[in-house]
Order: C-alpha cells, then sequence, then structure tokens
C-alpha cells in the first residue's frame, strides 16, 4: 500500500488529495487499485473501509444507468427531471423484488451456461438476467397460450429476449 499526497488539477482545479495504490502481497509489478480521496486525515484503511462501504451503491448506480436506462431519457421540464431518476430506479427495484418471488434462478443460471459454456463462474444471477426473466414473462402474459396470435412468439427467439438493449 502506498499513500501520496498530491493536488488533483481538473474538476477538483488544485484540490488537495491522498492518492492510495494496493497490490496484492507478492504482486511483482504495477497497482491493482487506485482510490483517490479529498479527506487527507483519513488512514488509508478507513480509505478502502469506504470504498467497500459504497460498492454495492456504487455498481446498482453503474447497472440502473447501462441496464435500466435511469438518467438517459431526454427531459425538458423541472419536474420531469426531478422524477426521472427516482422513477427508473423504482422500476428497477420492482424489477429485483418481482424476480425474488417470481424468478428461478437455478434454471435461468442453467440456461445462461448452456449459452455460454465458457462463462462457468458464475454463481448468481445479475440484473441483467432479472431483466431478461421479466422481458419474457411479460412478452408471454401478452400473446397467452391459445391466443389466436401464438405463432407471433416464434418471432421472439430466446437469443433476441436476452440480448434487447435493456434501456429499450
Amino acid at each position: 500500500m502506498l499513500a501520496i499526497g498530491c493536488l488533483w488539477y481538473g474538476a477538483l482545479k488544485g484540490q488537495p488529495v491522498q492518492v492510495l495504490l494496493s497490490r496484492p502481497i507478492g504482486s511483482p509489478d504495477g497497482y491493482e487499485l487506485a482510490l483517490v480521496t479529498t479527506d487527507l486525515a483519513a488512514t488509508p484503511q478507513r480509505v478502502i473501509e469506504r470504498y467497500a462501504d459504497r460498492w454495492s451503491a456504487e455498481t446498482m448506480f453503474l447497472e440502473a444507468r447501462h441496464l435500466v436506462g435511469v438518467g438517459q431519457a431526454r427531459t425538458r421540464t423541472k419536474r420531469s427531471v426531478q422524477r426521472l431518476v427516482p422513477f427508473g430506479l423504482v422500476c428497477m427495484s420492482l424489477t429485483i423484488c418481482w424476480y425474488a418471488h417470481h424468478g428461478h434462478p437455478t434454471a435461468d443460471l442453467a440456461a445462461h451456461r448452456a449459452r455460454a459454456p465458457w462463462y462457468r463462474h458464475k454463481q448468481t444471477v445479475s440484473v441483467a438476467d432479472m431483466l431478461t426473466a421479466l422481458r419474457r414473462a411479460l412478452v408471454a402474459a401478452q400473446y397467452p397460450q391459445g391466443h389466436p396470435d401464438q405463432h407471433i412468439l416464434d418471432l421472439f427467439p430466446a437469443a433476441l429476449l436476452s440480448q434487447l438493449n435493456p434501456a429499450a
């Protein structure tokens, strides 16, 4: 672990920061993790603890932007801007709750491994997997069995449903 005090130019306009560089013990060279904080009094251990505490929130926001499209709509009024991100986060939360009650993680993982046999280390379903399952359930509900247009489901093969743009 290496801690360096320096100035961060650009967005922070010469703000004093502390940079922590870390790598596993025994690594030959290079650092695997770089953390920057404006808290100059924080110990390296405390900075790493904060980083670990924030990790789940940061990945949630990343998935919300990339998978659900939170923040991508082009809105103009102040009220719609204020509602956009919370609405997207509620939709993502509802998807996760729906999957917790109605999803089939074991079957979804098996299907994923069958589609991508090189990806063997996947142990749990992701938010993208949950969105795919919800999309499939919505299409199946829209075109139930016995419906005169049942053949329309043939237009939606499994590969298409699992590779649709999640923000769509």
